[in-house]
């Protein structure tokens, strides 16, 4: 069994909590390294934004998909 089967088993156990859960704590860990390491969001400001629409535009693809 590879990791990408095994791994899509995992996830497919995730329910809509879990999945709420996972993203307030991710959230919460950005926001956690934004305010310990103001300066350097600041001077990455760009790449922040490119990271951002770069992974919104792939969810929304996926999201779209069929």
């Amino acid at each position: 069994m590879g990791f990408m089967k095994w791994y899509i088993g995992r996830v497919k156990k995730l329910n809509f909590w879990d999945l709420a859960v996972l993203k307030w704590s991710s959230i919460l860990f950005g926001l956690a390294v934004g305010a310990y390491y103001p300066d350097v969001v600041r001077q990455n400001i760009a790449l922040v934004v490119v990271l951002f629409f770069a992974l919104v535009s792939w969810l929304v693809h996926k999201l779209f998909k069929k």
